[in-house]
């Protein structure tokens, strides 16, 4: 408890001890035997607390009542009347009056005459009371000032219970009765008003006594006079030695810091204790008494001295430096706390016994921290500072003297040190400023020792791309030579205070920096060379030792670019973003904290996107870096504008740590259809490797800037296919397509912007990748509709458009030069997927080069492989007519699609891929080898059949659109594909016998146009176009209204039973599988009409009401023209009429039989003939002829060969007559008609031309004699 508090205590217990202790019976003491009587009524007695003073006497008005009272003695109780008495006080040895007084005694009071003072003055302090009562338990007490060397003083008195203080208590006053509890306490002496101690001591306060305390005594004595708390026991009334207690004890220990001579003698309270203490040395810890001690310090040979008087407190333990400070001798006391420290901590003061240092600043930096603190003036001690084990830097500083020196103490753990900073800072030897320790716990003697002064870090570096090489020299030592652009030295050791510091360039005497420069301890410094000559300079920064908050890195950034005005920065983080604008040449910014790990540094010219560099660094946590600005807009390869990191804590050379650029995301794609393997590259760098064509990879980390240089190389090879520079934006993400053939690449950047597909949607947009093409366009066709996306041009990009997610049929557009291309797909797109289409291919390829429709998932930042879907199905319909009647499978895109379809087997419509170049193959079954491959274009809104013709080893194609088509009501719609290998051109007639269709001059592969017929019968003749009498098959079809029919004209003429000539019909509006279906061949007999009437007009010819030839004039043949077999009604009428029938008949024609109907005569009387022709098996290599007479009045003929007189082939040749077919060899001959039995020619037929395997009828025919036009003529007939 403060003593100050402790007065009110006391007031408030004197109170309760007045209040309850003055009343009591008078006790009667008796007065010594032998003495005088004085009366009775009060009591006196004398106390001795001078010690100065010999023996006395005492004598009362006149009578002794006291011999040889001596220093510490009390006498018994002299009863006296209550009135005036004489004192006197004489030496015992010689009866020399000390002192006389005549006082005035108060009946029933208890006085004490304390005889005090000095030689020169005794006086005598009266203390009186009345009877006083105690209760158990407690002591009364009560304390007296009786020492004129203390002077007024504070009395503090305690015990486990009770805490009293007694305030100014001064010379010659005593206190009031305390009530204090019993038992052992304590008595502290203190100077008045402070917390100075000038003796201590034990007490023990018996229960139910009553004590006076006088403090009396010599200062600085050890013997029975020394200052103390003698103790009167107040309930005896004899005769009584003052007693004390047991003083007080404290330690101490005295350091020699006197300059001025080697050794120092010490003297305490008179006593000789160190005969010969050396500088800089430290006695042991001595145990003196507590209290006031008198020291004297000798320094001999009149050197001077100390004399001084010291308070010790009691149980304490003191260092006494001895000081000479500005010529001065002291002392100074300090207090050594008792510390209780573990091996893991060090406590240090500093005590500033300096000579010329006024606010002495001291800074102490542990690895507990940083403690700062000031001594102001001489003899000033600091607390006592908990520090780490190890090295502690202690700098010291003063008002306008920063950083005057600073040391690195090892101290140890476990120990507790005071240091004292002595000598001047001008000082030399030992005058100058030094720090000696002293262990405080170290009870022995011991030298003070000191620890080697501080040295501080600096470093050079070179950031102008203008000086090839700089020196850096301190105080004339050069340190380093040589530092080129860029790097930066280790850091060297150099003394702290006041450094002359020098930067020039190599091999020059030219000076970059030269300065005096104050080095502190605890500082790092960077010397910064910048800029070109002659203005290069030199930016020093010291390098921070703040606190880096956890997890993250603390940056700053110097700007060394000098060829712009300013340059604005920007840091991207995981935490969000910085920027510092306008930050012009030399400018170095603040440290900034952020987070450890990546940070993106982007660097722009001040207010523009230009940027000059960026880099992607990945920083140290807890690390300081500066981050430098350098190089020239004009500089190549290292001179560009960079970004250099300097850890500042690396004490290494080194190359300043250039990060990769700022990376952005960009996935490569090889489009190259030819498929190399290759390996991708940005800036020499090789990121990607053995990528096949249409592989993507993931999206790769590459470095941003402005000539970043994109390389597509063989795989594991130095060889170059393509390669180009871009521009890579740190903000934006990229994919580069290599395109075209490895011969001819090409490539191309595009962006890939920050596309999110809407819930429920899929996004989707174009990349148009393919060489040698035109623009492209786009519909995509969903259940929402049709969405189109127009004009996407060669190495461009549409943009995203959202689609309903599931099913999408697109179609690509591609002009070209030979026309459209039309790419499809059938593509089924993801909810929330982000799609990339890429149009890749060789428009003329096939397989896996062919130009194609390319997926990519946008949305999946990993590699992936191109893939497509199939695409939108084309409808084809395979038809087998190869006559030798394998069984086939058809392949289409590497697919089967159908197989075992035999002969006149049609397959259903088939879905199959649509697109160009689509390869078709036909197998035979089990076959794994072709027999025909080919591809075809397959558009995918239209339907296709392909027949196979020919045998198999030499197997044909037709391949043809089935169009729409809408059959008209009541009719039939037909079409005929000519599949029969060895028929050419071919005729194809269709008959209802109310009206007739013709499709003429249809080809080997060819298919004719859709006809629309009269539904239900229809009679189908096909004959050869160069022969158009010359049939080739004739059927009876009856077929369904509303139907729609491809008839297939296959076989051949080889008469192979199953490979005849055919009509095989197809139901297209079946779209299933079918085999071709055949009609009964028809009931059909051919008939030509020889019109041989001279004067008759053209004739038309009707069978059964139905025209067979019309408007035949006289010498002429219709033709071969096709009727039913079976009995016909024939009737004849001029041409274009039907009256007069000039002639009506009925013939039974037999099927398949050839005949001439010749009409002869007048047309009066006109007469038919009816014959049938090819009525006989040609001999292979003949030519055959036969003749007809159709002149009603010609004579008789022979017919000749050659010449009138030639051999007569037939004789008697008369109107009517019919010879046979006759063989000839093929050759030309002259028929001559002679009258018969004559050489008279009456008409011929001559150069007639024979051919193997034809027939010929000749025929006469006119009138003998005739009118002209009406006259003889021979006429020929090819039959077959």
């Amino acid at each position: 408890m403060n003593k100050f508090i402790q007065i009110f205590i006391l007031l408030f217990s004197l109170f309760l001890g007045l209040l309850f202790n003055s009343c009591g019976p008078i006790h009667e003491w008796p007065t010594e035997p032998g003495k005088p009587s004085l009366g009775k009524g009060t009591k006196i007695r004398f106390v001795n607390t001078a010690y100065e003073i010999p023996p006395v006497d005492i004598y009362i008005n006149g009578s002794k009542v006291y011999s040889y009272l001596t220093f510490k003695l009390a006498t018994y109780y002299i009863d006296l009347k209550p009135g005036e008495h004489e004192i006197k006080i004489v030496r015992n040895s010689d009866s020399e009056l000390i002192k006389r007084d005549t006082i005035k005694l108060d009946s029933n009071r208890f006085y004490i005459f304390n005889i005090l003072g000095t030689t020169l003055r005794p006086e005598i302090k009266i203390l009186d009371r009345t009877d006083l009562s105690i209760a158990n338990n407690f002591s009364l007490v009560r304390f007296v000032n009786s020492s004129p060397e203390i002077g007024k003083v504070d009395v503090a008195v305690f015990n486990q219970v009770d805490n009293f203080l007694i305030a100014d208590l001064d010379y010659k006053s005593a206190s009031g009765f305390i009530k204090i509890s019993s038992g052992t306490g304590k008595i502290n002496l203190f100077k008045s008003g402070t917390e100075n101690l000038i003796f201590t001591s034990s007490a023990n306060f018996e229960a139910g006594k009553i004590y006076t305390v006088f403090f009396a005594g010599n200062i600085g004595a050890t013997d029975s006079t020394s200052l103390n708390a003698y103790f009167l026991d107040e309930t005896k009334y004899d005769i009584q030695s003052l007693f004390n207690f047991e003083q007080g004890v404290t330690k101490i220990r005295f350091i020699n810091g006197i300059t001025t001579t080697q050794s120092v003698q010490l003297t305490i309270d008179g006593v000789p204790f160190r005969t010969s203490l050396l500088f800089n040395q430290a006695t042991s810890f001595q145990t003196f008494k507590a209290g006031a001690r008198n020291i004297k310090v000798s320094l001999g040979s009149g050197q001077g001295y100390i004399d001084t008087t010291i308070i010790f407190s009691e149980l304490k333990n003191y260092t006494v430096y001895l000081s000479n400070v500005a010529k001065n001798l002291s002392a100074i006391r300090i207090e050594n706390e008792s510390k209780n420290v573990t091996g893991n901590r060090a406590y240090l003061r500093i005590v500033n016994a300096t000579q010329d240092l006024q606010n002495l600043l001291v800074n102490i930096n542990s690895l507990l921290g940083q403690n700062s603190f000031e001594l102001q003036n001489f003899a000033s001690v600091s607390n006592y500072i908990e520090t780490a084990p190890g090295q502690n830097i202690i700098t010291l500083s003063s008002s306008g003297k920063p950083n005057l020196l600073s040391i690195s103490a090892y101290l140890e753990g476990g120990r507790v040190y005071s240091a004292f900073v002595t000598g001047s800072y001008i000082g030399t030897d030992k005058n100058a400023l030094m720090v000696s320790f002293v262990k405080d716990n170290d009870t022995l003697g011991q030298n003070l020792f000191s620890f080697e002064q501080v040295k501080s870090s600096i470093k050079l570096v070179n950031i102008s791309p203008e000086l090839d090489g700089i020196d850096l020299i301190v105080d004339n030592n050069p340190l380093f030579s040589n530092l080129s652009y860029k790097y930066a030295s280790k850091y060297f050791q150099v003394n702290t205070g006041f450094r002359n510091v020098v930067v020039k360039v190599t091999g020059q005497q030219t000076n970059i920096f030269a300065s005096t420069v104050n080095i502190e301890y605890n500082k790092k410094y960077i010397l910064f060379a910048v800029d070109k000559l002659p203005t290069s300079e030199v930016v020093m920064l010291e390098s921070s030792t703040r606190t880096i908050p956890f997890g993250k890195a603390s940056i700053r950034f110097l700007n060394g670019i000098y060829d712009l005005p300013a340059i604005d920065i920007k840091i991207i983080n995981s935490a969000g973003s910085t920027s510092i604008t306008q930050n012009i040449f030399k400018n170095v910014t603040n440290y900034i904290d952020v987070v450890g790990g990546k940070n993106q540094i982007i660097i722009t010219q001040s207010g523009t996107q230009n940027v000059l560099a960026t880099a992607e660094a990945q920083l140290d946590v807890s690390t300081l870096y500066t981050i430098v600005l350098s190089g020239l807009s004009t500089g190549t390869n290292d001179k560009r504008y960079s970004i250099g990191f300097l850890k500042e804590t690396d004490d290494v050379y080194q190359k300043l740590t250039e990060f990769s650029p700022v990376k952005t995301k960009l996935r490569f794609i090889n489009g190259l259809y030819d498929n190399p393997t290759v390996d991708f590259y940005v800036d020499d760098t090789k990121l990607a490797s053995n990528i096949t064509y249409r592989l993507a990879t993931e999206l790769l980390q590459v470095p941003s800037g402005n000539s970043r240089n994109l390389k597509v190389n063989r795989s594991g090879s130095l060889t170059q296919i393509y390669s180009r520079i871009s521009t890579i934006d740190y903000t934006k993400e990229y994919s580069f397509i290599v395109c075209g053939e490895t011969a001819f690449p090409d490539g191309f950047v595009i962006e890939n912007p920050v596309k999110t597909a809407p819930a429920g949607k899929s996004s989707i947009r174009f990349v148009h990748a393919s060489t040698g093409l035109g623009s492209m366009s786009v519909s995509i066709v969903n259940s929402a509709g049709t969405v189109n996306i127009p004009n996407v041009t060669y190495k461009s990009t549409s943009s995203y458009v959202d689609l309903i997610s599931g099913n999408n049929k697109i179609t690509v557009t591609i002009s070209s030069t030979s026309g459209n291309i039309i790419l499809t797909s059938d593509a089924f797109l993801e909810e929330d997927k982000v799609y990339t289409v890429y149009i890749l291919g060789n428009s003329g390829g096939s397989g896996e080069q062919a130009l194609d429709i390319n997926f990519l998932i946008e949305s999946n930042p990993g590699a992936q492989q191109l893939f497509k879907f199939a695409p939108i199905k084309s409808k084809l319909r395979f038809i087998n007519g190869s006559t030798d009647n394998p069984t086939l499978e058809l392949n289409v895109d590497n697919e089967f699609v159908a197989t075992n379809v035999s002969y006149k087997l049609a397959t259903a419509l088939l879905d199959v891929n649509s697109g160009v170049n689509k390869r078709v193959k036909v197998f035979e079954f089990g076959s794994t080898t072709p027999l025909l491959t080919q591809d075809f274009t397959l558009n995918h809104t239209k339907s296709y059949s392909l027949l196979v013709t020919n045998k198999k080893t030499n197997l044909e194609y037709i391949f043809f659109e089935n169009p729409q088509k809408v059959v008209p009501a009541g009719k039939v719609s037909v079409r005929v594909v000519h599949g029969a290998y060895d028929l050419s051109q071919v005729d194809i007639t269709f008959n209802n016998y109310t009206s007739k269709t013709k499709i003429s001059g249809l080809s080997y592969k060819g298919t004719s146009s859709y006809v629309d017929l009269p539904a239900g019968f229809n009679e189908v003749i096909v004959t050869k176009t160069s022969s158009p009498g010359q049939l080739v098959l004739a059927i009876d079809a009856t077929m369904e209204e509303g139907k729609l029919y491809t008839i297939y004209l296959l076989g051949n003429s080889s008469g192979n039973f199953g490979e005849e000539y055919s009509l095989n019909f197809l139901d297209e509006t079946n779209r299933a599988g079918q085999f071709l279906f055949n009609f009964t061949p028809s009931q059909i007999s051919r008939i030509r009409v020889i019109n041989a009437s001279p004067n008759s007009p053209g004739l038309d010819v009707t069978l059964d009401q139905s025209k067979l030839a019309q408007n035949v004039l006289f010498g002429n043949s219709s033709g071969y023209l096709f009727t039913r077999s079976g009995l016909r009604e024939v009737k004849v009428t001029p041409g274009g009429t039907s009256s007069p029938i000039l002639l009506s008949f009925n013939f039974q024609f037999e099927t398949n039989k050839l005949y001439s109907l010749l009409l002869m005569d007048s047309v009066s009387l006109l007469t038919p003939i009816l014959v049938e022709d090819m009525n006989f098996t040609m001999e292979e290599g003949k030519a055959y002829v036969r003749f007809i007479n159709a002149s009603s009045n010609s004579p008789p003929f022979d017919i000749k060969i050659g010449n009138p007189t030639g051999v007569i082939k037939h004789s008697y040749f008369t109107y009517q007559q019919i010879t046979s077919y006759e063989p000839y060899d093929p050759q030309i001959l002259s028929f001559v008609f002679t009258r018969t039995n004559s050489s008279e020619e009456i008409i011929s037929l001559r150069g007639f031309s024979l051919v193997a395997g034809k027939a010929y009828t000749i025929v006469v025919l006119g009138f003998y004699q005739g009118q002209p036009g009406q006259q003889l003529q021979v006429k020929w007939f090819q039959d077959n």
